[in-house]
């Protein structure tokens, strides 16, 4: 999946250790943008979903994203994460961007709440790489369903920090359409 941002152009991508016959179902969806975050200079949020039906045994599956080469962002503010997330911020001039998904510690409440992640799955910490980050999980089997996403939300450039509380997973309701 591509997401087309004022930065440039995200890849998500999702991989598996070993040959397994793994299937996913992608989904990219803009996400409305409440009052508050708006006042806080929020235009878009997009989320990039993942149900995933495990085959066989695939090893360690990653869910990771990239930037496509040609991207605008020329301050890379790294790291940004919080409680129950994992997030990168990139800014140019003109804008500030946030990639956010739900941290290990949420990943294991999810987990004990049956919200898409089996209760046996292993969870890792986030893997930060050169223009992006992975979300490495183990554990899974042969049936699984594993729910996976990243919110991307960009603002106006500002000392304000509205991209990231657009993408702060723990308060964010729309955070798995797939969850029946």
């Amino acid at each position: 999946m591509k997401l087309q941002t004022p930065l440039g152009t995200i890849n998500f991508v999702w991989t598996t250790e070993k040959e397994s016959g793994t299937e996913a179902e992608g989904t990219l969806q803009r996400v409305g943008v409440t009052k508050f975050l708006k006042s806080k200079g929020v235009k878009q949020i997009w989320a990039a979903y993942w149900r995933m039906q495990i085959k066989g045994d695939p090893g360690l599956v990653r869910f990771s994203f990239a930037w496509e080469p040609g991207y605008l962002w020329n301050d890379d503010i790294g790291s940004n994460s919080g409680q129950y997330l994992d997030a990168y911020r990139y800014s140019t001039d003109e804008w500030n961007l946030s990639i956010g998904t739900d941290d290990e510690e949420m990943l294991g409440i999810r987990a004990k709440q049956g919200q898409g992640i089996p209760i046996h799955a292993q969870f890792h910490d986030a893997e930060y790489e050169e223009g992006g980050f992975s979300v490495p999980i183990g554990g899974l089997k042969d049936g699984d369903e594993c729910w996976i996403y990243f919110a991307v939300a960009w603002a106006k450039a500002s000392d304000d920090v509205g991209d990231w509380l657009a993408v702060d997973t723990a308060n964010w309701k729309y955070r798995m359409p797939f969850v029946r």
